[in-house]
């Protein structure tokens, strides 16, 4: 999954530098030199309602986790525990 994530991106780079270049001859390495850019700069941002997203799911998911995880523990006879 990463070796095909990394040729993608390779062949991305590659299109977006020839495109760049206007025509100009690459050569064979155009590959290898254009996916040694670094980013310099980015700019995120996040919503408060992405926000209340993320945290609505990650409580769904421990509801579901503990629940799972005691279903067991709720049919028992309280008896069993001290045993």
């Amino acid at each position: 999954m990463v070796i095909k994530y990394y040729n993608n991106l390779s062949k991305t780079v590659s299109k977006t530098v020839s495109t760049k270049a206007n025509g100009v001859n690459l050569g064979a390495n155009a590959e290898v030199e254009g996916a040694n850019k670094f980013i310099t700069a980015l700019d995120v941002s996040v919503s408060l309602g992405n926000m209340l997203t993320v945290i609505l799911v990650g409580v769904v998911i421990i509801v579901i986790a503990v629940g799972i995880a005691s279903s067991k523990l709720a049919y028992r006879k309280p008896k069993r525990f001290i045993i």
